[in-house]
């Protein structure tokens, strides 16, 4: 491969796989123009794109991201982030920059954010490639996503009894199907601003903890979505289901319903720079 000293360094944080420039070029490359390349080089407190066994799939690379103080000794919660409708894309970058990792990676982040998240999880961000609609749903692609999950743990010191998912919008909803067949998996799920449904298989959720978020008056996807997953739950669970109206504080539940009192479809950013979410994730496990 050609490599043209003209072009513009677009995005420096790829020095994160290796120091050397040759590398970070090709990276870069890889990235903007789809070439497959992965280096085993995870580098605690950055994100670096691993493409290795993933070719062909639209599950096609994922952002992996180690605690800032990684300890190979040490057993790490696993969280596994589902990026929403605008990062199903052609572009891998586009799965980078959101979700917990977003507020990790930050240079000068808010230092109860830091302690939290920083130096607490192993965060995963898989891309989803453009593909036919009917496979657009994150829950279309559950084996391959675990199977990332099951190699990152074993490689990283992953804990499989505390692995969270999460995601925002479209991810929130791939992220409760997921939930539906999949419990014995998860530690804990946190679906944020999504159309989260139960029909006749929110039951097979099980005892997973989980905490809803959406906010009030969300103009892209209406906060009934939410509000019919809790009226059924409710209804047909014996769940100890904690109501909040925020998220100022950690929950005393394994189970939370918080309806925001605010508008617009952004309830992640608040929820993910908040530390007392992952104070909340720190004390789930399946065992």
């Amino acid at each position: 491969m050609r490599i043209r000293n003209k072009t513009p360094d677009r995005h420096p944080e790829y020095t994160t796989v290796g120091s050397d420039r040759v590398l970070t070029w090709i990276v870069l490359f890889s990235v903007l123009f789809g070439i497959s390349c992965n280096f085993n080089a995870a580098k605690p407190g950055k994100q670096v794109l691993v493409t290795e066994g993933l070719s062909g799939n639209r599950v096609d690379g994922y952002w992996l991201y180690l605690p800032k103080n990684y300890d190979e000794t040490k057993k790490y919660p696993v969280i596994l982030f589902l990026t929403g409708g605008l990062g199903v894309s052609s572009q891998k970058i586009d799965a980078k920059h959101d979700g917990p990792a977003k507020f990790a990676i930050q240079e000068f982040p808010d230092p109860e954010i830091a302690a939290m998240v920083q130096d607490s999880f192993i965060i995963i961000n898989p891309h989803l490639d453009i593909g036919p609609p009917e496979t657009k749903g994150w829950h279309h692609h559950t084996e391959t996503l675990f199977n990332i999950v099951e190699e990152v743990s074993a490689t990283y010191s992953g804990d499989l009894n505390r692995v969270i998912l999460t995601g925002l919008s479209h991810g929130a909803g791939g992220s409760w199907e997921i939930a539906k067949t999949h419990s014995d998996k998860i530690a804990a799920l946190i679906p944020i601003a999504g159309r989260i449904k139960c029909e006749n298989d929110c039951d097979n959720i099980g005892d997973t903890p989980f905490w809803i978020i959406h906010n009030k008056d969300d103009d892209r996807v209406s906060v009934r979505y939410a509000e019919e997953v809790f009226d059924h739950l409710t209804n047909n669970k014996t769940l100890n289901l904690e109501q909040k109206e925020s998220i100022d504080s950690v929950p005393k539940s394994e189970f939370v319903y918080s309806v925001i009192n605010e508008s617009g479809h952004d309830a992640w950013n608040p929820a993910y720079s908040n530390p007392n979410i992952y104070k909340w994730l720190l004390e789930q496990t399946r065992n």
